[in-house]
């Protein structure tokens, strides 16, 4: 099965990943900052950002996330994920204790969410082209880490978030030094987002076994402890319009009065189709019978 089929059911099996950790999780509340260059922390947790820390610690487990400050990205300070020791992961139950068992998987990969696990992400409404995000990545044995940015939008007739667009890489090997990635934005709508969400784990397959509830078995890897990931300086990408050039020509009228002048639009760069809005109502690139004053 390829990366990108396995992450499209992580991403599906995440929803519920999601709701389940918030039950775990004391959070505090969203920073004004998003802290996308994890410079800033509260002791282990970076701010504005929800981690698996307050999932495998809760029962006396392993910490899984870590502010890496001896070799970071960028700056003072990155964020280290490992899998590690959740020794309460295989109790889990979403529907609490009367409902099907849907354990987590012991050990649990490290993970940050963007927001809180309950609620993620932050409010946003730009639409990016891509990502830009540093990262290292030590997976163990058939192990795979992921990132994942997702914009959404609440859709009020279903009552559900819609993914506008979303984009992700993921990591099987070794990367030991610091290194920069790209992550191109793939959208489903021309909508405007109304929400941003990132996410980031040490072990991709660290979701709950929801095979009781009638959902699939699903392939993803089996975490393995001792699998890390690093990220750090993660940027979005707006489009720009540095390549954007509009010049105009055209020629005046034969003698004043005559209303025989014409104006043509000339464009490069950017992205077309173009659209022409002249003062005259008209939208095509070149316009006619003009008399004075008549301008883009």
């Amino acid at each position: 099965m390829s990366f990108e089929i396995i992450f499209t059911i992580l991403t599906m099996k995440r929803t519920f990943t999601l709701i389940m950790a918030g039950a775990f999780m004391l959070m505090n509340s969203l920073s004004a900052q998003t802290n996308l260059n994890f410079e800033s922390w509260s002791g282990n947790e970076p701010n504005s950002w929800a981690s698996s820390n307050s999932i495998t610690q809760a029962s006396g487990g392993a910490q899984t996330v870590f502010k890496e400050s001896t070799s970071p990205g960028e700056g003072s300070f990155s964020v280290k994920m490992v899998t590690g020791n959740c020794p309460d992961c295989p109790n889990f139950a979403l529907l609490g204790q009367f409902g099907p068992p849907t354990p987590l998987p012991n050990p649990l990969g490290g993970s940050v969410q963007l927001g809180s696990f309950d609620n993620p992400g932050i409010a946003y409404t730009q639409r990016p082209i891509s990502v830009d995000v540093r990262y290292k990545a030590n997976p163990a044995n058939n192990d795979i880490c992921g990132f994942q940015v997702e914009l959404t939008r609440y859709n009020a007739v279903t009552d559900e978030d819609e993914t506008i667009g979303e984009g992700y890489f993921m990591a099987n090997s070794d990367v030991n030094n610091w290194t920069n990635i790209n992550v191109p934005i793939v959208y489903y709508s021309d909508l405007t987002p109304d929400r941003l969400n990132i996410w980031a784990t040490s072990s991709i397959g660290s979701v709950p076994d929801l095979s009781a509830l009638g959902f699939p078995d699903l392939p993803l890897p089996t975490p393995v402890s001792g699998s890390t990931f690093y990220i750090d300086a993660i940027v979005m990408n707006l489009p720009s319009c540095d390549d954007f050039i509009v010049t105009a020509s055209g020629t005046g009228e034969s003698s004043l009065g005559a209303g025989d002048g014409s104006a043509t639009a000339n464009i490069s760069g950017g992205t077309a189709p173009y659209t022409y809005s002249w003062n005259t109502l008209d939208n095509s690139p070149t316009i006619d019978n003009l008399i004075l004053d008549i301008t883009l």
